[in-house]
């Protein structure tokens, strides 16, 4: 196949047509992420997306409110264990990140250091959380200076991970984007300008590389079109005198071009 097929991919068919490909167009770049790549992505989108602003709101609207720390506390730590179980087994499956850490891009790198800084920063954070939680919960509790300056911390350092978190996701919805290619009419006509698309049992094939005995002229007159009929010896081509196919030019024919398939895919 042209190197042009080798642009883009739609899971596990190229795009443009490999030979044989039956499908719609709009791929992914190189390879489609993997199922941990993408379970990875959407948790921590669902958990620093969407789910730490409920906790952070519960903390800082409602302190009217009986059990508003309670609320914060196991929002956050579903949040944090969440998290951190994600990023477990991102790094279990993927072991060799830290081997090929110096050919990853600068947005991979800084995703990825992002990630690993955060994972114990937040870990020390749940564990502040709840000892301050420990120590307004005593029926004795009165706030003094470093009761307060503690609370001061855990608030500071708190929305310091919560941008930070966003700054996460920011990253990885550019590292799940940049995986993305968006097909232009123009593009699509420079990819396909050297190429004779037929279809064929349903399928389409890229027959360039075939070398018909009839020469160009002859694969010219069926580009664009489906070539069973001529396959078969139904019929020849309208546009000129040539008879339909022989037997024994079909099988010539035939093996020709199911070679070629099989040598591409």
């Amino acid at each position: 196949m042209n190197e042009s097929s080798s642009i883009i991919k739609q899971g596990k068919v190229q795009f443009p047509f490999q030979n044989g490909y039956h499908g719609s167009g709009i791929g992914w770049k190189n390879e489609s992420p993997s199922l941990i790549k993408l379970f990875h992505f959407w948790v921590n989108f669902a958990m620093w997306g969407i789910l730490v602003d409920l906790g952070n709101c519960a903390a800082r609207f409602f302190k009217t409110k009986k059990y508003y720390i309670q609320i914060h506390g196991y929002i956050m730590l579903l949040v944090c264990t969440t998290t951190f179980i994600v990023e477990m087994i991102v790094l279990v499956k993927n072991p060799k990140i830290f081997i090929r850490y110096s050919t990853l891009s600068q947005i991979q790198i800084l995703h990825f250091l992002l990630g690993f800084i955060f994972m114990i920063l937040f870990i020390l954070q749940v564990i502040g959380g709840y000892v301050l939680y420990l120590i307004f919960s005593r029926e004795q509790f009165k706030m003094n200076k470093y009761s307060y300056y503690y609370k001061l911390f855990h608030q500071i350092f708190g929305y310091m991970l919560y941008f930070a978190g966003k700054a996460g996701v920011l990253t990885g919805f550019i590292l799940i984007e940049d995986q993305y290619v968006i097909i232009t009419s123009k593009g699509i006509i420079k990819l396909y300008n050297n190429m004779i698309l037929v279809l064929y049992d349903n399928k389409i094939y890229d027959i360039a590389k075939v070398n018909h005995p009839g020469g160009n002229f002859l694969m010219m007159q069926i580009k664009g079109r489906e070539i069973g009929r001529f396959m078969y010896g139904a019929f020849g081509l309208e546009t000129t005198n040539i008879i339909s196919l022989k037997k024994d030019f079909l099988n010539i024919f035939m093996r020709m071009l199911t070679n070629f398939i099989q040598e591409d895919l």
